[in-house]
């Protein structure tokens, strides 16, 4: 099958959840151009690109991931935002039947990364006891 550059992933539009996977996907590969792509694409029109439903949260976790692993703060306010409703949750990637753990701890990288660690530490501890509760891994 080969590799696809963020590009052409773009062009084949394979759906708005899916832009937030690949930013990840990327970002931990060291493919910092093509995950900065992904992430640029999803927040571009104030985030309407990602639907009001079981995918939202799954999205906005994965961009929470990408962002510190690329060092790149440019939409991190803008995600944390997106994502701050679903704090006291666990997210779960209902395509694939994956646990992305507490949303706190998403926000923790967030905060994190936009440089507020008051607020990191906090959503920190949060998530270290939701995941506990359910006594999910570390």
């Amino acid at each position: 099958m080969g590799t696809r550059s963020g590009d052409e992933l773009l062009e084949r539009q394979i759906g708005q959840p899916a832009q937030a996977a690949y930013a990840w996907l990327f970002a931990a590969r060291g493919r910092t151009e093509e995950a900065r792509a992904n992430i640029d694409w999803v927040p571009a029109d104030g985030f309407a690109r990602l639907a009001e439903d079981m995918n939202r949260p799954r999205a906005l976790c994965e961009l929470a991931q990408a962002s510190p692993l690329l060092e790149y703060p440019d939409h991190g306010a803008a995600i944390y935002e997106q994502l701050a409703p679903y704090a006291d949750r666990n997210v779960i990637n209902m395509q694939a039947a994956v646990g992305n753990g507490a949303a706190s701890h998403h926000l923790a990288l967030l905060a994190a990364l936009t440089g507020d660690d008051e607020r990191a530490a906090a959503h920190l501890e949060r998530a270290l006891d939701r995941n506990q509760r359910i006594r999910a891994r570390p």
